[in-house]
């Protein structure tokens, strides 16, 4: 009995031993092995039978957690030594979120691992993936992406006011409503935990043309035909060439055409160029064409185009409009064809 008293006396304290004598004299404990147990912190004995540590543990309710380690070594005949390396909590900061992992001064890629962290390509980890950790440890991850963002907006509309005598002094009339168009920018943006730190215009690109309005505002005084007149026209205090081959007075009609239509002259079919008898006014002939009362100017003229009522007789020049509505506001009128050359 004095060999196990001295086995006992210096590493246990007074109290755990007189526990263990008392358990001993009383005959209420039988066991094969006597187990130092520590933890690092706590130090106990535990007389026991049972053979594997893990089972030692459990049977004196010590609780052993899932990354906790073990050393389990004979000191002597029936005297064991076991010592448990507590796993320690380490703070890992990612995804806006804190996370504690169980760790014993593994790297920081493992501590990743048991949270369950992955990382993307660009992402960053301080400290380095193959750092050791320790109980202060504290492990961030930022997260850095590279994305494309698209931003549709509406191109707006131009509106062109064109003047012509076909309407009242200014009434106006939308003759092309004009319509939005489309355009699509594409940024690249550089993205550090959710937060955009930058962004590169990299493509701008239009979807659809906008379709400019047109707008006709009447004014009596301004001509219809856009053509640049020479130099050699002047007009009068009454808005008459000063200087014409001859003058000709008729009926005056108006007609349209679709985009890219041709004249019998082979001209396009654009204003300015005028419908005319060709036997009585060439092709090519230069014009000035205003209505005999003075309230309407066509302007300068090229005759260009024919047709039926042209030829026999019916009318003396068919003018050319841009829109329908536009000839339908001309009707038909009395005119002067001033013929320039």
């Amino acid at each position: 009995m004095k060999s196990v008293l001295s086995r006992l006396a210096k590493p246990v304290a007074l109290a755990t031993v007189a526990v263990v004598i008392s358990s001993l004299l009383s005959g209420l404990v039988s066991f094969d092995s006597l187990v130092y147990v520590d933890d690092g912190q706590n130090k106990r004995i535990v007389l026991t039978k049972l053979e594997n540590p893990r089972e030692i543990l459990e049977e004196a309710d010590i609780p052993l957690g899932k990354y906790d380690a073990i050393t389990y070594s004979e000191i002597r005949n029936q005297v064991y030594s076991l010592e448990i390396d507590r796993a320690y909590p380490v703070s890992i900061k990612a995804d806006g979120q804190q996370y504690w992992v169980p760790m014993r001064g593994e790297t920081v890629a493992l501590a990743l691992e048991r949270a369950g962290i992955t990382l993307g390509e660009e992402d960053t980890v301080t400290p380095a993936l193959t750092e050791n950790v320790a109980e202060d440890t504290k492990i961030v991850v930022t997260r850095i992406t590279y994305r494309t963002r698209e931003e549709v907006s509406e191109i707006p509309y131009d509106t062109v006011t064109e003047r012509t005598p076909t309407l009242k002094d200014g009434v106006t009339k939308v003759v092309t409503p004009g319509v939005p168009g489309q355009k699509t920018t594409v940024y690249e943006e550089y993205v550090v935990d959710g937060e955009v730190q930058d962004s590169k215009l990299v493509e701008e690109r239009v979807d659809k043309n906008p379709v400019t309005e047109v707008v006709l505002l009447g004014d009596k005084t301004a001509p219809v035909s856009p053509l640049a007149a020479p130099a050699s026209l002047t007009l009068d205090a009454n808005g008459n060439p000063t200087s014409y081959v001859k003058k000709l007075t008729g009926k005056g009609t108006a007609y349209s055409a679709g985009d890219g239509a041709k004249t019998a002259s082979g001209r396009n079919a654009v204003v300015g160029h005028v419908a005319v008898n060709p036997n009585i006014i060439p092709y090519g002939t230069k014009l000035y064409i205003k209505a005999s009362d003075g309230s309407f100017t066509y302007g300068y003229a090229i005759a260009a185009d024919t047709g039926t009522a042209l030829m026999d007789g019916r009318v003396l020049v068919d003018l050319f409009f841009d829109t329908n509505q536009e000839c339908y506001a001309f009707g038909a009128k009395t005119v002067d064809v001033y013929v320039l050359e």
